[in-house]
């Protein structure tokens, strides 16, 4: 598979993973002091640990590498899928049936927290 087209599939994946819009009218006002929360730096760091237990057999975890899967997308791709968070990735990363079914194991909860953390860390601008 291309490039091109491994990429194209990792954005239509995320793109699934998001929301459907809603109608904040009726949303509660925003905290004054919100402030958007950062991926902690030892859930980073966690998340790269795991990411090279659970993921590293199929994906590229860091930056500049080639996925030994060529299906596999990198977690730099991801990362730079449009509008992703922490929180979509986290959705993305809980929500196993959505993974090929080459992976024959579960992220627990606080593992996809993790590994989300990590992966979004690898979001640079460009």
């Amino acid at each position: 598979m291309s490039r091109r087209a491994t990429i194209l599939e990792a954005s239509l994946l995320t793109a699934a993973c998001v929301a459907a819009p809603v109608d904040h009218a009726e949303d509660p006002a925003p905290l004054v002091n919100a402030q958007p929360v950062a991926p902690v730096a030892g859930s980073v760091e966690r998340g790269r640990r795991l990411a090279e237990t659970l993921c590293a057999g199929c994906h590229a975890i860091d930056p500049g590498e080639v996925s030994p899967n060529p299906r596999a997308p990198t977690f730099a791709t991801l990362a730079h899928a449009p509008g992703i968070g922490v929180a979509d990735m986290t959705t993305h990363l809980r929500d196993t049936h959505n993974m090929p079914e080459a992976m024959t194991f579960e992220i627990a909860p606080e593992d996809a927290d993790e590994l989300a953390a990590y992966i979004v860390s690898l979001k640079t601008a460009d």
